[in-house]
C-alpha cells in the first residue's frame, strides 16, 4: 500500500494541531492560526497528507462538463486574519461597485500580502504552488497534517475595444481613459484539513467559486469613455 495514503495514528500529533488551532494568532495579524513549527514537526515526522482536485466549468448535462487548464493554486496554511481581510474585501467590493473594475488586484493584493508574511517569517516551505493540467487536475503532495487554504485563480481575458460596452459596465469603467478590455478573474478560497496518510479531494467548478473580479487595461493617455476624443495635432 503507498505509505501516503496509508491510516497512520499520530494522536499526540493531532492533539497538538487541535490545541493549536484553537489558540489562533492576534487579531489583526496576518499570520496562520497555528504555529509554523507544527507543520514542520510533522513534516519532519513524515505526517503528510495530499490535496487533490479538479476544476471545471459546469456542462449540460453534467458530462459535458470543460476541464480548466492553467489555473493557479496555492495551498497556505490556514489563517483567519487573511479569511476576514477577504470576507471585508468581498462585502466592501458588494456596497461599492464603482471599485469593481479594480477587484480583481485587491483580491491579489490581499492574498500576496500573507504569502509575503510567510516568506519573510522564512516560512516559504509552506506556500505551495501548482497549476490545472489539461484535464484541470491538480495534486499537492507531501502535505504537512493540519488546517490549510487553498486559493484558486482562473484568469480569463476579455476583449472590449472602442465604445462598445454593455450598460453595466458604461456603469463600472465610466470616466476613465479607453478601456482596451479586462480579465475576468474566478477566485475560490476553500478550507481544508489535512490528516496523516489521508487524502484530501476538492471539486472546484464555476458555480462554487468564492468570487469572479476584473482586472483591467486601459489604453495609456487615451481620451476617457463617453468624453471627447483628443484633438488632432
Amino acid at each position: 500500500m503507498n505509505r501516503l495514503l496509508e491510516p497512520r495514528r499520530v494522536p499526540g500529533l493531532v492533539l497538538l494541531v487541535v490545541v493549536a488551532w484553537a489558540s489562533s494568532s492576534a487579531p489583526g495579524t496576518m499570520g496562520p492560526d497555528i504555529p509554523a513549527a507544527v507543520y514542520e514537526q510533522a513534516a519532519r515526522d513524515g505526517s503528510t497528507g495530499e490535496v487533490t482536485g479538479r476544476i471545471t466549468l459546469t456542462g449540460k448535462p453534467p458530462s459535458l462538463d470543460e476541464p480548466v487548464a492553467g489555473a493557479v493554486l496555492t495551498l497556505v496554511p490556514r489563517s483567519e486574519p487573511l479569511l476576514d481581510a477577504l470576507t471585508r474585501l468581498r462585502r466592501a467590493l458588494r456596497d461599492e461597485p464603482e471599485k469593481y473594475a479594480s477587484s480583481a488586484e485587491a483580491v491579489v493584493a490581499v492574498q500576496r500580502e500573507y504569502v509575503q508574511a510567510l516568506e519573510r517569517a522564512g516560512q516559504d516551505a509552506l506556500v505551495r504552488r501548482t497549476t490545472s493540467g489539461s484535464d484541470g487536475r491538480f495534486e499537492f503532495a507531501g502535505v504537512p497534517a493540519g488546517p490549510w487554504l487553498l486559493l484558486g485563480q482562473r484568469w480569463v481575458w476579455v476583449d472590449k475595444p472602442g465604445p462598445g460596452l454593455s450598460r453595466r459596465e458604461r456603469q463600472i469603467f465610466r470616466d476613465r481613459p479607453r478601456l482596451l478590455g479586462y480579465h475576468a478573474v474566478t477566485f475560490w478560497v476553500r478550507e481544508v484539513s489535512v490528516l496523516p496518510g489521508r487524502r484530501v479531494s476538492v471539486e472546484l467548478t464555476d458555480r462554487n467559486a468564492w468570487m469572479t473580479g476584473i482586472a483591467e487595461k486601459r489604453a495609456p493617455g487615451a481620451h476617457r469613455e463617453g468624453g471627447p476624443a483628443p484633438e488632432a495635432g
